[in-house]
């Protein structure tokens, strides 16, 4: 299908991407100017955001890349490959940038393993990446390069907020790290360990907004998507989508260049120009006051109220929906019988992931504090005195909570758990974040509290950073919070009380802000479970619920969804149609894909409108990463 329409997207939400001030002692001012990737200030001068939306059918713009192909090592962990006998972060390795033997010049650096301008590393007021000896770095916790380039700690020191602090120091390590160590497996009662931590994640998180109840935009918002194991982020990327069980409800500007799916009977509705780069889902009526263009099929058991609005694709309507033919636009219109599933499907009790069970399980000596000499009491409150590192290798820990009134840095170095059977509150800045050849899954029990700025993740490898909030209370800050990872937060919500970049995603018992939201969904996270044990590659993973979709004589959509009970198939999964992939993934060639009808990266293409979004069609017959 032709794309029609092209968000040009670089500016819009691209939030406060300004100089770098990395100062242990400056805060960062609140500088709502908008940039782009590399740093370069568009905003007016009182700092507001660009709020035009064009749409002229150009493509966004795109990072440089000298890989042929997606590197890929079963052999090792997420975003490694084998090189000499050795798994090699090949996500910022300089050498072996995207695979072995891949060196970045001198004036590169290597980021999502990809070879870019040393100047163009995400840089700004949020995430303040650096080149540093030929690798995108956040001098804030990089213990080589702490502070600024070249500055490494000594010895028994270790980087917090870019300056060298005392380390926790520990006995050791557990024997099983080599590589990372194995994946992190766990279960809901003591002694179980069924659950591979990457299948959960890659069936959990396929939104980059999923709500269990009403999504509630009352100021600007932009989701896109990106693959940060084949680039780094790049504006306007395919794969950004928003899902909510109840309705979706927008009061300004909303972009995305995924699905937008509402379950619930209410009314779907958007009172300010608009733009959907897939396909448009509702379970009641569709109100859009101002343009809206949704570039795909539209599925609505309601009434279609806009003026104007179009459908790329086939507009799909009950047989007792109305609609005024003159204000509303499509490719072709079908009436049929067709239900609207929910779009989040680990919400009701019984589906939830059972975090508080998970945690409990791990207590005792079901973890490995006694190997390395952890005190599961040394954060609750904090036992260190003042601002400390924590390095953590691979393994299970346990806590009893986490209160702590100093900075801290927590550090992951392999496949590495924390499980905190209690509540989590931080009164100073925090960092939380697996190095690039680590994983990091974090269990809350209880509810969670920032009193300060907070990171978790880095942008440069999303999908190794989980989090997951199981109190009633769920997570709540008035702060700027820096997710570059994934959150679940069921059923306590997630309230955030400041305006709000991820790379990564949200899941969350509901979403309501009147700050500006952007959310850059790493699609990286579809395929983290490609590590867990499989003993037949092509068999689902077994946690998740199947969703129900739309009867649709349209190939992309199945007659007859799977029984409830069957499990969803998440991204590279085989498949006989749609109904076996976990939404919104489609089945497209057997096996489930977010792209739907589109062409992937580094697969064939004879035109370009056959490729993704962010990716164009090379006279070498390939959709890859726009040069």
């Amino acid at each position: 299908m032709k794309i029609r329409y092209m968000a040009i997207l670089a500016a819009l939400l691209m939030l406060s991407f300004s100089a770098c001030n990395c100062s242990d002692e400056v805060e960062n001012g609140d500088n709502d100017g908008v940039g782009d990737a590399g740093g370069d200030a568009v905003g007016d001068a009182s700092g507001e955001l660009d709020t035009e939306m064009p749409h002229d059918g150009d493509l966004p713009p795109g990072g440089d890349t000298d890989v042929d192909e997606p590197w890929d090592d079963d052999d090792c962990p997420t975003y490694q490959v084998e090189c000499d006998g050795e798994c090699i972060p090949a996500s910022v390795d300089p050498d072996n940038c995207g695979g072995c033997g891949v060196s970045c010049s001198d004036d590169q650096a290597c980021s999502g393993g990809v070879c870019i301008d040393a100047d163009t590393c995400l840089s700004g007021e949020d995430y303040q990446m650096t080149a540093c000896d030929r690798q995108c770095v956040d001098t804030r916790w990089d213990e080589d390069h702490c502070g600024q380039c070249d500055n490494a700690c000594a010895d028994g020191s270790g980087c917090s907020f870019g300056t060298c602090h005392d380390v926790v120091e520990f006995d050791g390590e557990p024997e099983m790290c080599e590589d990372g160590g194995p994946p992190i497996f766990f279960g809901e009662e003591a002694g179980e360990e069924d659950l591979c931590a990457g299948d959960v994640a890659s069936t959990t998180f396929r939104w980059g907004l999923c709500s269990c109840e009403s999504v509630i935009f009352q100021h600007d918002a932009y989701i896109d998507g990106f693959d940060s194991s084949v680039g780094p982020y790049v504006p306007g990327g395919y794969g950004g989508g928003v899902g909510a069980n109840e309705s979706i409800y927008s009061d300004n500007r909303l972009e995305m260049t995924g699905t937008i799916w509402s379950a619930g009977t209410d009314p779907l509705g958007m009172f300010q120009e608009s733009w959907v780069g897939d396909r448009l889902y509702t379970g009641g009526d569709l109100e859009a006051q101002r343009e809206l263009i949704v570039e795909r099929h539209g599925y609505v058991l309601g009434d279609v109220d806009g003026d104007p609005l179009e459908f790329g694709g086939t507009l799909h309507l009950s047989p007792d929906s109305d609609y005024d033919p003159d204000r509303v636009s499509y490719d072709s219109v079908e009436r049929d019988e067709f239900d609207i599933g929910a779009a989040c499907t680990e919400c009701e009790p019984e589906d939830r992931i059972d975090i508080a069970s998970i945690v409990e399980a791990r207590g005792g000596n079901n973890n490995d504090n006694d190997v390395i000499g952890l005190d599961e009491d040394l954060l609750n409150p904090s036992e260190l005195g003042g601002e400390t590192r924590i390095d953590l290798p691979c393994g299970n820990y346990y806590l009893s909570g986490i209160d702590v009134d100093h900075r801290l840095t927590i550090v992951a170095h392999g496949n590495t758990a924390l499980y905190i059977d209690g509540d989590v509150h931080f009164d100073h800045r925090t960092i939380i974040t697996p190095t690039a050849d680590a994983e990091l899954d974090v269990f809350v029990a209880g509810d969670v509290t920032f009193g300060a700025r907070v990171q978790l993740g880095s942008p440069n490898y999303p999908a190794l950073m989980r989090v997951y909030v199981g109190g009633d209370g769920g997570l709540t800050t008035d702060h700027r919070f820096e997710l570059a990872g994934f959150l679940y937060s069921v059923p306590g919500g997630a309230d955030f009380g400041h305006r709000l970049e991820v790379f990564g995603g949200l899941y969350t018992q509901d979403y309501d802000t009147d700050h500006r939201t952007a959310i850059h969904f790493d699609r990286r996270i579809l395929t983290v479970g490609d590590q867990c044990p499989d003993d037949d590659p092509d068999d689902p993973p077994d946690e998740t619920d199947d969703v129900g979709v739309p009867d649709d004589a349209d190939a992309d959509i199945p007659d007859d969804p799977p029984d409830d009970d069957d499990p969803c198939r998440t991204q590279g999964n085989s498949c006989e149609d749609s109904g076996d992939c976990c939404t919104p993934l489609e089945c497209t060639d057997g096996t489930c894909q977010l792209e739907g009808d589109c062409v992937g990266a580094f697969e064939s293409c004879e035109e370009q409108a056959e490729c993704c979004f962010g990716l164009t069609c090379t006279e070498e017959g390939q959709c890859e990463v726009i040069p």
